[in-house]
């Protein structure tokens, strides 16, 4: 056996900008010490195909990048009770869910402010927010008017059992985050039929497909991703399709039993000494 180095696998964000990488936040990503390690390593592992070409682009040999994705257990992320949930937490009417860490950068602000524009034509929506509460976001809900902090259902970090509640009651899932190279959070909740919201991003675009199994909008406009979700709460047939849609996609996809394979003929391949097994 070889004493080759592991496949690198950077999970770099590429950002909103015109192009990969071009953002000031994907920059932090995407410095010159972490590309040469992409160009020097005997195999990447790419999440996307738009990580896949900003390495390329960027002097890494195509031929031994990779691109295998994330993936799920559905037996792990499965078996939540929505209606559970509903009596828990008082929530009767359509539900937008959201789970990351509360902050701009991954879309919370923008969220939140979109389904406040959305109370203010009236419709009856809930919202519920679940994961690590981060300082700016506490920042941002305490400067809010009192009636609308009171309507926002923050839950901070949530327990396995709870999270699969979440995401069975939720009607809409939505994460318009510019800080995530794949999304496994989308997966989770295609696996309960649920359509999704995401950011226009480099990465997610390869992820959701716009119109079949989730809606993509610009990052950081909080106007298009309310109309975005009053599109989706206008039409449950819609939503149904693209969660179906979403489904189908993880269990062909994206389950570990698809990627483990994939995984393991590429570390095999790596012992054995001048064999480069991410070339296709």
């Amino acid at each position: 056996m070889s004493s080759a180095p592991p496949p690198s696998a950077p999970l770099t964000h590429l950002g909103a900008g015109a192009r990969p990488g071009a953002d000031e936040l994907s920059r932090f990503y995407t410095m010159r010490h972490q590309v040469a390690l992409a160009r020097e390593a005997d195999c990447v592992v790419a999440m996307t195909p738009a990580e896949r070409d900003f390495y390329a682009a960027a002097g890494a040999d195509p031929r031994r990048i990779a691109v295998i994705g994330s993936a799920v257990e559905p037996g792990a992320v499965l078996g939540g009770d929505g209606e559970a949930f509903r009596a828990k937490h008082g929530t009767r009417g359509p539900l937008v869910v959201s789970l990351s860490a509360m902050m701009a950068d991954k879309g919370t602000t923008h969220l939140v402010d979109a389904v406040r524009m959305l109370w203010r034509e009236g419709r009856d929506v809930d919202i519920a927010l679940a994961g690590a509460v981060m300082p700016e976001f506490a920042a941002f809900m305490n400067a809010l008017p009192e009636a609308d902090r009171r309507r926002v259902r923050v839950l901070g970090p949530i327990s396995d059992e709870e999270k699969r509640d979440l995401l069975a009651a939720a009607d809409i899932f939505a994460m318009p985050s510019r800080t995530d190279s794949f999304g496994i959070v989308y997966l989770e909740a295609w696996l309960y039929g649920k359509p999704v919201i995401g950011a226009r991003t480099w990465g997610v675009m390869d992820v959701i497909r716009d119109g079949v199994d989730g809606l993509l909008v610009p990052f950081g406009d909080p106007a298009q991703l309310a109309a975005a979700l009053g599109s989706l709460l206008d039409d449950p047939a819609r939503r149904a399709a693209m969660g179906e849609a979403g489904r189908a996609k993880v269990h062909a996809e994206h389950t570990w039993e698809k990627k483990f394979p994939q995984i393991e003929a590429l570390y095999c391949g790596l012992a054995e000494r001048g064999k480069h097994p991410c070339a296709s």
